[in-house]
C-alpha cells in the first residue's frame, strides 16, 4: 500500500482530492491501494444523506462557524480540526475489507502502546470511549474508506459544534428519514498516552500500511502533490463542496412543523406550505434565519 501525507488543510480541497483519487488513481499507483493521512482546519462534515439542521446547533449555519461541508460518503456528522488526524483508504472494491482496514489502524495504535477495540458499527474505542469513526463511498469498482482519529483535538469545540436541536422545546420540529448521527463519549489518544504527537501517530499508521521498518531507511510516506492534469477537476470538485446547493440543497426531503405551521422542504427549498403556515414562503430556500423568523411569527 502506498502512503501519502497532505500538507494542505482546506477541507473542501481535501474532500475534492479524495473523490478525485477514488475515480482517477494517480500515475505510478495504477489501481492499487493507497492511504492518505492529513489534518483539516476546523469544520463540520456531515454525511451524504444527513440533514444539517439536525446535526449542528441552530445558529451555526447563520454564523458560518465552523464551516459546514457535505461529503460523498454516508455515516454521521464529524468534527474536523487540528489534532484530529484524517485517514482515507482508497483501493479496489475486489477484496475490500472494512474490518481489515480498521484492524490495520488498530495494529498501528498497538505500535504506540494502545489497545483499541472495533465495534459492530465500525467505530474504534479505547477503554470504552470513541477515538475513531469512518464511512464508505463506492465508485467505478473502487472504495473510499475514510475516517477520523482523535489524537489531540479540541473536544470542547467538537461537542459544541455537533450539538443540535431547536432553540427551545416550543420552537420547531423536523420530521425526516435522513440518517441521524449516533452520539458517543469521545476521547483523544493523548488522554491515554500523554505527550503523543500527531506526527508519531502518522508515522505509526504509515509504517503499518507501507510495511516500511523504522531501520529500513525508506520513508513510510510521501507528500502527495497533484499533477497539473488534476487541477481543473480538483477545482470543480472543491467549488461544489463550497456550494450551498450541495451542502444544504442535497438534504433529503423533510417536513418542518412550527405549531400549526407545516413546511415541506425538498432539495433545500420549501415546496409546500400547510396548516397555518405562511404561504409566501413557498419557493424560498430553507435556512436558519428563515426558521427563526417562522418560530417568532408563530409566537
Amino acid at each position: 500500500m502506498m502512503v501519502f501525507t497532505l500538507t494542505g488543510t482546506d477541507p473542501a480541497l481535501n474532500l475534492a482530492l479524495e473523490e478525485h483519487l477514488l475515480e482517477t488513481p494517480p500515475p505510478g499507483v495504477g489501481g492499487g491501494p493507497l492511504l492518505l493521512l492529513y489534518e483539516n482546519s476546523e469544520a463540520v462534515i456531515i454525511g451524504k444523506n444527513q440533514n444539517p439542521w439536525l446535526e449542528v446547533p441552530p445558529a451555526a449555519p447563520a454564523r458560518g462557524s465552523p464551516p459546514l461541508y457535505r461529503r460523498v460518503s454516508g455515516g454521521g456528522a464529524v468534527y474536523h480540526g487540528r489534532g484530529n488526524l484524517n485517514f482515507a483508504f482508497i483501493l479496489p472494491q475486489a477484496g475490500f475489507s472494512k474490518e481489515g482496514n480498521l484492524d490495520l489502524v488498530r495494529r498501528a495504535l498497538a505500535r504506540l502502546g494502545l489497545q483499541a477495540e472495533r465495534t459492530g458499527r465500525g467505530d474504534l474505542l479505547v477503554e470504552g470511549r470513541k477515538i475513531s469513526g469512518n464511512a464508505l463511498c463506492y465508485r467505478k469498482g473502487r472504495v473510499l474508506h475514510h475516517g477520523t482519529l482523535l489524537v489531540d483535538a479540541d473536544l470542547r469545540a467538537l461537542r459544541e459544534s455537533l450539538s443540535a436541536g431547536p432553540p427551545d422545546p416550543g420552537g420547531y420540529h423536523i420530521e425526516t428519514r435522513a440518517v441521524a448521527s449516533v452520539p458517543m463519549g469521545v476521547a483523544n489518544l493523548r488522554d491515554f498516552l500523554p505527550g503523543l504527537s500527531l506526527e508519531e501517530t502518522v508515522e505509526a499508521l504509515a509504517r503499518e500500511a507501507s510495511g516500511a521498518a523504522r531501520d529500513s531507511g525508506r520513508p513510510p510516506a510521501e507528500v502527495f502533490e497533484p499533477g497539473p492534469e488534476s487541477r481543473e477537476d480538483l477545482e470543480r470538485r472543491r467549488r461544489r463542496h463550497l456550494d450551498p446547493a450541495w451542502v444544504y440543497g442535497h438534504t433529503p426531503l423533510f417536513t418542518c412543523r412550527v405549531g400549526r405551521d407545516v413546511y415541506r422542504v425538498e432539495n433545500g427549498v420549501i415546496v409546500e406550505v400547510g396548516g397555518e403556515g405562511v404561504r409566501a414562503l413557498k419557493g424560498r430556500s430553507f435556512d436558519t434565519a428563515l426558521l427563526e423568523a417562522v418560530v417568532q411569527n408563530d409566537r
